[in-house]
């Protein structure tokens, strides 16, 4: 059997180069100080005291120094066998951020130039039985790209333009959402393995085909042999721990890939999230020689098809995805690197963004093209809560070059990166790029074939997918259009002419685009996220320190500039942050609802975005912190598999019933026209059904006939209910929550213990409380089941609250505000 030596943990690290050191430091950066791997140089400089937290106040300006200096790392360690009768002895490295060298006991073993990929060195002869020292040079990543941009040319680029000289995630340059902090450091594990004969390197398990009976599977094994003898090998499949396929093999001397077909009956199908089971098979893959097992591979799979629907129209052409014959309707949101320092992103960080996802009812997220390509625990999670994955290559807004080293390096990426996630059923497109091809039409009004780098994205990214995989869609970017990139009537659309072009959300409602992958409004992030950060007498959108946390030219301007369009503005700190985040939430919930009665016509919905890589006001759902935004709660709703609709066109009101359900539902259908003060102006109640997978038009009626007068009081409320329980409700309300007339409403509660974990907060109100928001000042671990909610008047709402605090603790620290 192998033996592993693991490398991670401590190592030392210095500079090895003088300038743009701060004066005050080069006396201790001269001298080893003490690092941890995996990690990058910042978080060694921050642990030692080096730098102050750059996410604090405005500190990162006073780390851009740190790009522009080369650092050495080193590791001594003991090897304490003899290793003479291993075959192979291999130093692996799964991700070096991102040019250098790496010596091992003072000899050169190799070189490295790309963040996103593994490399792995031959190190038997320069290995001592005893004691040994790593060590890797990093080069100042900012001069390195700078360089090869004065080599070859600067091309248009958004943001810094060197950036694209080199493959490294492009956003720690700096993004309209993220600090410039560019990184360098020993980012994923390290370690040696001393081989016999073989090793396993890659599993493959690919969908053939699927019958009512049988899943035709094709799976690969690539094996890495040190001799010409022959090995044994054994391939296990494994459904919910019970052995169903088993098959032993003979791997005749030079043979190095090994394909086997084979058929599944019955097989578990994967589906996402709300359309079926997320059923995973496990494989184990082993080798032996004279009975000892030298190497041993699990490997998760699913089972299922995947396809993506383009056909002409009388609006022009869908895009549908369609996952084992089902049309998906997608519900997501764009996930970013969820750290400006990846090495901190915990399983725990995965399992908490992740599982709130599937909370909120999104199926799909984009892993966008500016970021990383995740963890392989982030996509193991995606295949078991059924959340699909629309997975970019990392090339964000800009033109890339096209020398040859350059483009060996991307297609030696991409077979790596094809060939390490091809297994996760999740991932259900592959697209070449974020925004490269629009911006270069919009700026320069050429083809996207003129683009420098579009061999990489329409010849090189499909060649890889198609002879690697060959399973799900290739998509050349994002967004991408048959005759102009960010068309709407086929293909794929970015939407930004609202908020970042300036306009109001209401303009969602004359996009007519086939699949939305890009949308957002910014809010700021929770108050409690901002308060860790800066200082109290910062805490103030006329501070600076307030406006280094909006990267955005001009956020802060449209931050209010569409607060006043909607909401009062007033002068209290919390209270801004409060509204701020409920017009981002109002203006996502227009847009999604807008789309989601066109149900196939638009089939898809991914705002930006998900998550942060620091305290920022963004566009996110969830600050950096992990706490969620209004956006978040709503999304719950919003993104429901049944969803009320009520939308006021001209002087009418009509009704949708959108059903993301397989099953057809009938249910009763209550309406209410309300006023502020507790007033019921109009009751009815009538049935409706709606059948699987679609959208039906429930009513349609003059505004006039559901007595709704005056705008100010009245506003209309709706629910579905089936066998007495309310499965969707919506409010519709017919002008600005700042012209709204909201009186106190006499808003009463009551909170009770259910079990141990578990509590029930009840409110009641006579009137309309608009937009509760329930706080607790000390309570980072405590669970909503919702928030930012309405409470109509004499009705009860029930929030369910986990927490291990006791009551009396829980409502000395809890705070109610809602709309006035």
């Amino acid at each position: 059997m192998k033996k592993i030596i693991d490398l991670n943990g401590e190592w030392e690290f210095k500079v090895c180069s003088e300038s743009f050191i701060p004066d005050e430091l080069k006396r201790k950066l001269f001298n080893w100080q003490v690092a941890f791997v995996p990690g990058v140089v910042h978080l060694d400089l921050l642990r030692s005291g080096l730098i102050p937290d750059p996410f604090f106040e405005t500190n990162e300006n006073l780390v851009q120094w740190v790009d522009k200096v080369d650092w050495v790392y080193r590791k001594r360690f003991i090897v304490d066998f003899d290793f003479s009768d291993f075959h192979s002895v291999k130093l692996t490295f799964e991700g070096l951020d991102t040019v250098g060298t790496v010596k091992l006991n003072g000899l050169e073993i190799g070189s490295f130039e790309n963040m996103f990929i593994s490399y792995s060195f031959d190190v038997k002869g320069n290995l001592n039985q005893g004691e040994n020292e790593v060590e890797v040079v990093f080069k100042a990543p900012t001069f390195v790209a700078k360089e090869l941009e004065n080599k070859y040319g600067k091309l248009l680029v958004e943001l810094a333009s060197h950036r694209v000289y080199l493959r490294k995630a492009q956003y720690s340059f700096g993004w309209d959402w993220g600090p410039i902090l560019t990184t360098s450091g020993i980012w994923k594990p390290v370690y040696i393995e001393f081989l016999k004969f073989a090793r396993i390197k890659n599993v493959w398990f690919k969908t053939v085909s699927i019958s009512s009976s049988k899943a035709d599977i094709f799976t690969e094994i690539e094996i890495e042999k040190f001799t010409d003898d022959d090995i044994d090998l054994v391939l296990t499949v494994l459904s919910e721990g019970e052995k169903i396929y088993e098959r032993k093999f003979v791997q005749k001397g030079g043979d190095r890939v090994r394909g086997h077909r084979f058929e599944i009956y019955e097989p578990r199908l994967w589906f996402p999230s709300g359309y079926g089971e997320q059923a995973l098979y496990n494989a184990v893959v082993e080798i032996f020689k004279g009975g000892e097992l030298i190497d041993r591979v699990e490997k998760k799979f699913g089972i299922r098809t995947v396809r993506l629907i383009q056909e002409k129209d009388e609006d022009g052409e869908s895009f549908i995805f369609e996952v084992n014959g089902e049309k998906i309707f997608c519900k997501g949101a764009n996930w970013i690197p969820a750290d400006s320092f990846l090495p901190r992103v915990r399983k725990d960080d995965y399992d908490k963004l992740l599982e709130m996802a599937k909370e909120a009812n999104l199926n799909m997220l984009r892993v966008w093209g500016g970021g990383i390509y995740e963890d392989d625990y982030f996509y193991e999670k995606c295949d078991e809560l059924g959340i699909m994955i629309w997975q970019d290559f990392m090339f964000a807004c800009a033109s890339y070059p096209e020398f040859q080293e350059f483009i060996e390096n991307v297609k030696n990426e991409a077979i790596q990166v094809v060939k390490r996630l091809r297994n996760h059923p999740s991932i259900v497109i592959w697209c070449g790029n974020n925004e490269n091809e629009w911006i270069w039409v919009d700026k320069t009004g050429k083809s996207p074939d003129e683009m420098p780098g579009a061999s990489i994205f329409n010849e090189i990214l499909p060649s890889v997918c198609d002879s690697y995989d060959g399973t799900r869609p290739y998509w050349r970017s994002s967004p991408w259009g048959k005759n102009y990139p960010n068309s709407e009537t086929d293909g794929n659309h970015h939407q930004w002419k609202v908020w970042s072009g300036w306009l109001d959300y209401k303009n969602y409602e004359f996009v007519k685009a086939r699949f939305i992958t890009e949308f957002g409004f910014q809010s700021p992030p929770h108050v409690k996220t901002l308060n860790e950060v800066i200082k109290p007498e910062n805490r103030d959108f006329n501070s600076p320190s307030i406006h280094h946390r909006n990267k955005q030219v001009e956020g802060i301007e449209r931050l209010f500039r569409f607060l006043i369009a909607h909401h009062k503005v007033v002068s209290d700190f919390e209270e801004l942050i409060y509204r701020m985040q409920l017009n981002q939430a109002e203006a996502i919930k227009f847009a999604v609802e807008n789309w989601r009665v066109r149900k196939f016509k638009t089939s898809g919905t991914i705002f930006w975005q998900w998550n942060d890589p620091w305290p920022v006001i963004s566009w996110s759902a969830i600050d950096y912190k992990r706490r969620p935004k209004a956006l978040y709660f709503f999304a719950k709703k919003f993104f429901s598999p049944v969803l009320l609709v009520i939308k006021k066109v001209e002087d009418r009101a009509q009704i949708f019933i959108v059903n993301d359900l397989l099953n057809p539902i009938s249910c009763g259908v209550i309406i209410k026209t309300m006023t502020t003060r507790g007033e019921v102006k109009f009751f009815s109640k009538f049935n409706a059904s709606v059948r699987g997978n679609d959208v039906a038009l429930a009513l349609d009626v003059p505004l006039s006939e559901l007595k709704v007068e005056d705008f100010k009081t009245d506003y209309i409320y709706a629910k579905l209910e089936v066998d007495g329980s309310v499965i969707a409700e919506n409010s519709l309300y017919l002008t600005e929550p700042k012209f709204l007339k909201l009186k106190n409403p006499g808003l009463r509660y009551k909170l009770i213990k259910s079990d141990e974990e578990t509590l029930t907060l009840r409110i009641t109100s006579s009137g309309l409380a608009k937009s509760v928001f329930i706080n607790f000042e000390n309570g980072d671990d405590i669970w909503l089941s919702d928030n930012f909610f309405d409470v109509h008047p004499s009705a009860t709402v029930e929030i369910k609250v986990k927490s291990n605090k006791s009551v009396a603790e829980l409502l000395r620290s809890l705070r109610i505000k809602y709309l006035t």
